[in-house]
């Protein structure tokens, strides 16, 4: 029973409020302000904290020292080359002395080893020359000994003994007349002397030519081919003994090269004495006014340590901070103005030239904030102090021939973008997807088009199916 009175209720009320809003749409309209949908432009700002930048360079030493001169100023205009400190280069000094020295003993060790080794190929050369040309003479020798003698060379042999035979019986047949003349006294003794002393020559000779055809004919005996191969081995052994020389050469050439090495060694440290002693003498790398001195004469300094800064003469810039909801309505060469607390009423134009392909952090926020840096070269003739802060302003035409409406057109339903159509009298609720934004004007990507009307003001008083009359058309 319960049960069946709530029931019972339920139905009621639903069916009043169903009668309400009945009521409402059949009862008197409610007057409302509309605007009509158009194609437009839409243009976005955006502003951002900014500080002014210009090139700096921190100059520093490469080496650690005292400083012993030290002419920098704040303030003052340097040029590129200027001497702005010194620091104490005595050691230095002998560094380099001693580096030299050194260089000039690596290169007399290098010309004395080189001298040694052309020296060793010199001779090795005049040695293997000798035991090949030995090697050559002992291989034809006892090719000949083994071969044996050849046709011609007996037939010289027996033409030697065949002349040496003529003269021998020329001198028998001298010898005989002159024994019978000195017997009949008709010569002196020295005469007959004479031919016997010819005859004996010339039996010795044809002697020699009888034995030189018979060992011809013979043949080289054993022990002459054992000769002749002893001497081909000797002649292979001392060429074989160029081994030595060969190794000397090549620890020789082995001293050359570590010489050498030396004399690299010896020139790079003395290249890295002579660039610490150059590194002494701190110049300007640029032209510009030196911002700050940190250090003072006699103190100790190292690659660490600045010595002075310098701010360029180069072109200022400003770097600005443009929030993540801003980055898209930041364009490369949009003309953008700036301006400074310091100089209140004056805007100073600029020019966006670089964008920061990543967000990242903003240093030193309270809150989590990610920003984009985004550089603006400021115009010709605009000079703002380095390290001011100023603000950054700029507008953007982000769409173009875009369907817009009033931004007071929106209604935030259920995480949904809504508006009130105006149809034949009536409020449509009616969804709507939209692109950019500003606090007056919105782009729509669906869901409406150009000529239709949508309720600006009074849409609070109203629902789907209302009944409306339009009060006014604005504009925007």
């Amino acid at each position: 029973m319960k049960r069946t009175v709530i029931v019972i209720a339920l139905i009621v009320v639903l069916a009043g409020i169903a009668g309400y809003e009945y009521w409402l749409r059949t009862a008197k309209p409610t007057p409302v302000d509309v605007a009509v949908v158009r194609r437009g432009t839409i243009s976005v700002s955006f502003t951002a904290d900014a500080i002014v930048k210009v090139p700096s360079v921190d100059v520093s030493t490469k080496v650690m020292g005292r400083l012993t001169l030290l002419s920098a100023r704040e303030g003052a205009t340097v040029r590129r080359g200027q001497v702005l400190a010194r620091i104490d280069s005595e050691e230095m000094q002998a560094a380099v002395a001693q580096s030299r020295a050194a260089v000039t003993t690596a290169l007399a060790a290098v010309r004395q080893t080189e001298a040694a080794l052309s020296a060793a190929r010199k001779q090795f050369a005049a040695s293997r020359s000798r035991a090949e040309a030995e090697l050559a003479g002992a291989e034809a020798d006892l090719q000949r000994v083994l071969r044996g003698p050849r046709t011609q060379e007996i037939a010289q042999a027996k033409e030697q003994v065949t002349v040496a035979q003529a003269r021998c019986d020329g001198a028998t047949l001298e010898l005989g007349r002159a024994r019978e003349l000195y017997a009949a006294d008709a010569i002196p003794k020295a005469r007959l002397d004479e031919a016997e002393e010819a005859f004996r020559q010339a039996q010795a000779q044809l002697n020699a030519a009888i034995k030189a055809l018979e060992l011809l004919q013979a043949g080289a005996t054993e022990e002459e081919k054992a000769v002749a191969r002893a001497r081909v081995d000797a002649a292979k052994a001392g060429i074989e003994s160029l081994a030595a020389l060969r190794e000397e050469i090549t620890g020789r050439e082995a001293g050359v090269v570590a010489a050498k090495s030396q004399v690299a060694q010896a020139q790079a440290a003395l290249a890295q004495s002579e660039s610490a002693l150059s590194s002494s003498v701190i110049v300007s790398p640029v032209d510009g006014t030196i911002s700050r001195v940190p250090v003072e004469r006699g103190e100790i300094v190292s690659p660490q340590t600045t010595l002075v800064t310098i701010v360029t003469n180069e072109r200022q810039w400003v770097e600005a901070d443009v929030s993540d909801e801003d980055a898209a309505k930041v364009r490369i060469r949009q003309v953008v103005s700036v301006t400074s607390p310091g100089t209140p009423g004056r805007k100073f134009a600029g020019t966006v030239f670089e964008i920061s392909p990543q967000g990242e952090l903003k240093e030193e926020a309270t809150l989590r904030t990610r920003i984009v840096r985004v550089k603006v070269r400021l115009a010709d003739g605009v000079v703002l102090k380095p390290g001011l802060a100023v603000d950054v302003e700029g507008r953007n035409d982000m769409a173009t021939d875009a369907v817009l409406i009033p931004s007071d057109a929106m209604i935030f339903k259920d995480k949904r973008n809504m508006v009130f159509l105006v149809v034949d009298g009536k409020a449509v609720e009616r969804e709507i997807r939209t692109g950019y934004f500003t606090h007056d004007r919105t782009e729509v990507l669906s869901g409406l088009r150009a000529g239709d009307r949508v309720i600006v003001a009074g849409k609070d008083q109203v629902s789907d199916g209302h009944l409306i009359v339009v009060r006014r058309e604005v504009t925007y």
